[in-house]
């Protein structure tokens, strides 16, 4: 949903000539507590998303590459933040699902576009590392309709 704006000190001209239209566009969510949880390097973490509406976490870690040279954390649905990193090697990840980012060392990581982005639905979860280590720090914010 968009709002025209009733300022009136914006730019416009008439007969077809360059005018400025600005909208207001309302967020639809309530936002409730923002929570964080540290899933154990290795490990697994059980979470319950408080809220009616679903969630997009930010993961950020200092991981290790397991042994296939990747650093992953997967939802009980499957869905999961993976990240190319050769073992043995630490590299710094932040994934931001609801920006659809991911940085590895500070530098933006090339992704698919199939990649797959998880989101949070109210109710209880399992976050488990099944690729490499690195305790892991998972940040959401619940949300209303």
């Amino acid at each position: 949903m968009a709002v025209p704006s009733s300022d009136t000190d914006g730019e416009r001209f008439i007969n077809a000539e360059r005018f400025v239209v600005t909208f207001t566009c309302p967020d639809p969510w309530l936002y409730g507590d923002t929570v964080t949880e540290t899933l154990p390097s290795g490990g697994t973490l059980s979470i319950t998303v408080g809220g009616t509406a679903p969630t997009w976490p930010t993961i950020t870690a200092s991981a290790t590459g397991g042994s296939q040279g990747s650093w992953i954390v997967t939802m009980e649905d499957g869905s999961g933040i993976y990240a190319a990193i050769p073992s043995g090697t630490t590299y710094g990840v932040t994934a931001n699902c609801d920006e659809r980012s991911m940085s590895v060392n500070d530098s933006v990581a090339m992704l698919p576009p199939s990649y797959d982005w998880p989101r949070l639905a109210p109710g209880a979860h399992t976050l488990t590392m099944t690729q490499g280590t690195g305790d892991a720090t998972i940040t959401w914010q619940e949300r209303w309709w």
